[in-house]
């Protein structure tokens, strides 16, 4: 468990999984056409969109939705971040 308690640091980890996936397939941001972030903490929309706009470093955002939920499989998780990728 990365950040256990820390929402910012669970948000950069969730970012960073997805930039080694997008490397390990060949693909950058600019593949990416969706995101789907599921939060038990929605009021920070500001600290994910933050982060968001970090890693995509000047990339045109993709669609998203951000759905709020009671809880994820992890009780100690706070976010999980879903991306579509087209290439």
């Amino acid at each position: 468990m990365v950040g256990e308690g820390d929402f910012e640091k669970q948000t950069e980890k969730s970012f960073e999984n997805i930039e080694h996936v997008l490397d390990d397939i060949g693909a950058t941001w600019d593949h990416v056409v969706k995101l789907v972030i599921y939060t038990t903490k929605p009021e920070k929309s500001k600290t994910i969109a933050k982060i968001k706009h970090r890693f995509l470093n000047g990339v045109p955002s993709p669609a998203k939705t951000t759905i709020g939920i009671a809880g994820l499989a992890d009780p100690r998780c706070f976010i999980e971040i879903e991306a579509t990728v087209v290439m």
